[in-house]
């Protein structure tokens, strides 16, 4: 986003930001929000930041708001014009969320495959289960 230049955004558009993010600093994503905002003000862009919040904890804290805002276009609920900004207080305490982590999940089911290419690998492994763990990873290489 920070890179759009004050271009207009395609559709709807939810920004959450952490103001206590160390890695995504809020001071950048509100210059280029308002920056959006004030060339476009027709943007459908709601922005909301969570105080004390950091880079990977907003998502926590902004959960309940980025599902159901997920859910809504998905459902067909229209979002007005306009640009929306709002601090959102924090409806537990900060410490609750989880700290910043140094690590990141690269596909949900990872370990699913792996587990599945053990038991291909396993020698005591039927050819019948060894037959339907090729046709799944077959399946599942082709959407990498």
């Amino acid at each position: 986003m920070t890179k759009n230049g004050d271009q207009p955004i395609a559709g709807p558009m939810l920004v959450l930001q952490g103001e206590s993010d160390r890695s995504v600093k809020a001071a950048v994503t509100d210059q280029a929000v308002e920056g959006i905002c004030a060339a476009h003000p027709e943007s459908k862009l709601q922005y909301l930041t969570y105080p004390g919040v950091e880079h990977v904890p907003v998502m926590y804290a902004a959960q309940r708001t980025w599902l159901d805002w997920i859910a809504d276009r998905f459902a067909g609920t229209e979002v007005e014009d306009g640009c929306v900004q709002e601090r959102v207080p924090s409806a537990r305490d900060y410490g609750e969320y989880q700290v910043e982590v140094n690590w990141f999940i690269e596909y949900a089911t990872q370990a699913y495959q792996l587990a599945n290419l053990l038991l291909l690998l396993s020698p005591l492994a039927t050819a019948e289960r060894r037959s339907s763990r090729l046709l799944q990873w077959r399946k599942l290489l082709q959407y990498v």
